[in-house]
Formats: C-alpha cells, sequence, structure tokens
C-alpha cells in the first residue's frame, strides 16, 4: 500500500477499460500469493466528483480506501479492480509529487466490440436501457445525438455511461494523461484479445512488470460478467435494483437461479448481426487506434 499526503493508494491499479475482461484478470490476479485485491473489486474511491459512480457499495458511503482491504495482507502488492479508473482526471494530479507511483494496468479491447457489449451489458443485464436498438444508439453516439440516448436510459449511471463511450473508446487520450502522471515504465498495456488468445503469457508478463513470481494460476471462468439477453427486462431491471441495494446480484439466491436463468435468459444476439453498425465504428477509431499504436509501440493487428 503507497501512502502519501494521509491518503492510501493500491500498488497497482486495474485501470480498465470496462467490458475488457477486468473482472476476469482480477479474479486471476487476486488469486497470487502476493497480490491482495480490494472488497469488492471497484469500490469506486477514486472516482472523479460529479461521476454517478463515485465511491458507493451497496449503498454505502466509505470514508476510509483501507476498509476495502480489510484484512490488511502486509508484505503483498494490494490490488484496486475499478475499471472506471482509466477516465478519472483528479486521481491523475495526486500523483504530480508522489515519490512511489503506482503500477497501472490496462487491458484495451477494440473499441467498436467493446461498445457493443457495454450498450448489451446495460440493455440486458442491467436492463436499464428502454426502446433503444443498437443502431440507433450508433447512430446517437456519432451524430451525436446524447438527448436520445438519455432518454432511453432508466438511470444516470446508465446514461453517464452510454453516452460516454465513444470518448472512452478513444483509448490513446487517456493513456497519454496517465503517461504524464505516472511514467511509461509504470504502465502495461494488454489487449484483450491477446490475452484470451493465451492468458498464461499475459500472466507471466504481468508478473513481470510488477516484479513478483510467476504463479500457475486457476484459471476462472472467461463469462465472469459476460452480457446476457433478457426476456423480461422491466422484471429484470426492478430485481437488478433492488437486490443491488443489499449487496446481492440478480438471481441472489443459488437455489432459485437455474429456474430464472430458464425463465428469463433468452439466446444472445451474434456480434455478426451488428457487422454494419461495428463497421461505422471502427472507421471512427482508425486514426485513434493509429496513434495509440504508434505512442505505445503496440501491435493492433489483432483489432482487424
Amino acid at each position: 500500500m503507497i501512502l502519501w499526503n494521509q491518503q492510501y493508494y493500491p500498488d497497482v491499479f486495474l485501470a480498465g477499460a470496462a467490458k475488457s475482461g477486468t473482472t476476469y484478470l482480477f479474479d486471476l490476479l487476486a488469486a497470487h500469493s502476493q497480490i491482495q485485491g480490494c472488497h469488492p473489486k471497484e469500490p469506486f474511491f477514486f472516482i472523479d466528483k460529479g461521476n454517478p459512480y463515485r465511491q458507493t457499495t451497496r449503498g454505502i458511503f466509505r470514508r476510509e480506501y483501507l476498509d476495502f482491504y480489510k484484512p490488511l495482507h502486509e508484505g503483498c502488492l494490494h490490488l484496486d479492480g475499478t475499471s472506471q479508473t482509466i477516465y478519472q482526471q483528479e486521481l491523475l494530479s495526486q500523483f504530480n509529487d508522489m515519490p512511489k507511483k503506482p503500477k497501472v494496468l490496462f487491458i484495451l479491447r477494440e473499441p467498436a466490440s467493446r461498445i457493443l457489449s457495454s450498450f448489451q451489458y446495460t440493455s440486458n443485464n442491467l436492463a436499464a436501457v428502454n426502446r433503444l436498438s443498437f443502431s440507433e444508439y450508433v447512430d446517437s453516439l456519432l451524430e451525436p445525438n446524447h438527448r436520445v440516448i438519455i432518454d432511453s436510459c432508466k438511470n444516470e449511471k446508465a446514461a453517464f455511461s452510454l453516452t460516454h463511450e465513444l470518448r472512452y473508446s478513444c483509448y490513446i487520450s487517456y493513456l497519454s494523461l496517465w503517461e504524464r502522471a505516472v511514467g511509461k515504465e509504470n504502465m502495461m498495456v494488454i489487449l484483450f484479445e491477446e490475452m484470451k488468445r493465451n492468458h498464461e503469457l499475459t500472466l507471466k508478463e504481468i508478473c513481470e512488470f510488477l516484479g513478483i513470481k510467476a504463479e500457475r494460476l486457476k484459471e476462472g471462468s472467461e463469462k465472469v460478467n459476460q452480457s446476457i439477453s433478457v426476456r423480461n427486462k422491466s422484471i429484470h431491471y426492478i430485481l437488478n435494483k433492488a437486490f443491488s441495494m443489499a449487496g446481492y446480484r440478480v438471481p441472489f439466491k443459488s437455489s432459485i437461479k437455474s429456474l430464472y436463468i430458464k425463465l428469463q435468459h433468452a439466446p444472445t444476439t451474434e456480434d455478426l448481426d451488428f457487422q454494419d453498425d461495428i463497421s461505422r465504428l471502427k472507421k471512427f477509431f482508425v486514426p485513434f487506434n493509429q496513434e495509440l499504436a504508434t505512442k505505445f509501440d503496440l501491435n493492433l493487428s489483432i483489432w482487424n
């Protein structure tokens, strides 16, 4: 843990981006003998003022960052898995004079696919979108016409996420700011697609970056936090909202989980059904991806 100006910071930020496998990687890293992950995975502690995700966990406002690591394991690297961290501006200013900078891991996913996954997650898993197709959503992003998106969302968090996704997928804008704040030597950029292809190699490279021994970790499910399709979104939204306030996710009891899935989960729409919209988004991101590849020496051919 890093203590600076009477504030504790984690040794390692798993800083995002959202819907890029951060939960899967967090679970793998937290199983390492030299890493302690925070609980929950996303404490939303270092979130900018005015952001609806700011430090809200199960309806409780926690004032001490160490609360997320109780009991605190000494001698470990402490890991924060808040995927929104990549976009925060106020946090970066706190690093200016810090003698020891935190290490930062970024998982980047091909932007158009990430936007589709985020839309599907918000629309289905959270059931927080009304009568807005993905094609209409892409139209509203590219025009831009955020009012259409906002009017289709059931709550502030959904509206905030979906209206920011185009900007949030221009990764170079945010990584450049992080480079100035912590230095490129303290940053590691991971491609989601490469991690899926060979997670063992990715973990080995991360361990080298963090300066800890490589361990053979028990692989979890890549389907953790995966986007789903829901038949009755109204019921799902009500249950999800009710039980998330109590610290549960829908379905809330393992005894009825299988029944709930049979009744509510519908077949997931294939990405190919959105190919035209994905192509439009990919065209938009070409110059941003080219700058990202050049500045951070990344081979992004897998995104094509």
